[in-house]
């Protein structure tokens, strides 16, 4: 993504750029709803994201980040988890109105010139996982706007699957991406608060190696190395290395 961004800022200057996966497509009419928003009040708008049999992509789901918002900090406090700041799913109805959100995943993200000019290019050391979320928070702290709109509708094909404990990732080497950044990104969401959530995502974390059968100590070693690294805020570590330990299980 800092790369492409990158590139085609400099060849063709655009005035907005759309985002996705490789295992991301817009549907139908995506794009014609995009271009027919009414976008002067906004910087970046983020796609209503849904697996191929038409289900709402959990991992793509914006958020309202809590701990910048009264009403969403108090729904998470009083039991609701991530349905507590999540957008909820009368939100992705098409005749639903425009939300401002936090942060949108880069599936289907479009990108005003302002935004990236603003915001900068995505941190490419993050490499898959996370790299939306610090950088749709960054727009949200520099003063930009970002909408959700339920017309511009994505699809994402995505291998990861909702299990009891969260989303189970394969193959396993995404694990140690997906914490690492998490904790970063809370970081970021969660300022002063962060050192005081940390015992607690620790502890959810964990519970989620049943969730991966046969594979739960090598899910554990790959979630223990991502905590050290997201908590000394490593981004050095090696894809070699990650994939050799997610092999070997040390």
């Amino acid at each position: 993504f800092s790369h492409a961004l990158q590139e085609v800022g400099q060849r063709l200057d655009p005035d907005w750029m759309v985002v996705m996966d490789d295992d991301g497509r817009p549907a139908t009419g995506a794009l014609a709803a995009f271009r027919a928003m009414d976008r002067a009040e906004w910087d970046a708008v983020g796609a209503a994201v849904f697996t191929p049999s038409g289900e709402i992509c959990e991992m793509n789901r914006p958020y309202r980040n809590p701990f910048w918002h009264l009403r969403e900090f108090a729904r998470t406090l009083r039991g609701k988890g991530r349905g507590g700041f999540h957008l909820q799913d009368q939100a992705y109805r098409p005749d639903a109105p425009v939300t401002e959100v936090d942060m949108s995943s880069f599936v289907g993200l479009f990108l005003s010139r302002k935004a990236v000019r603003r915001a900068g290019l995505p941190d490419e050391r993050l490499f898959i996982y996370g790299d939306d979320q610090l950088y749709t928070l960054t727009m949200r702290r520099r003063g930009l706007r970002i909408a959700f709109a339920p017309k511009v509708r994505f699809e994402h094909d995505t291998q990861a699957r909702q299990a009891a404990g969260g989303l189970v990732l394969r193959p396993l080497w995404k694990v140690y991406y997906m914490y690492r950044n998490a904790l970063i990104a809370y970081r970021v969401a969660a300022g002063p608060w962060f050192w005081p959530l940390v015992p607690l995502l620790l502890v959810k974390w964990r519970r989620k190696a049943r969730d991966y059968g046969s594979d739960a100590a090598r899910f554990r070693h790959l979630l223990d190395l991502a905590i050290r690294d997201g908590l000394a805020r490593r981004l050095d570590r090696s894809h070699a290395e990650v994939l050799k330990i997610a092999e070997n299980g040390q």
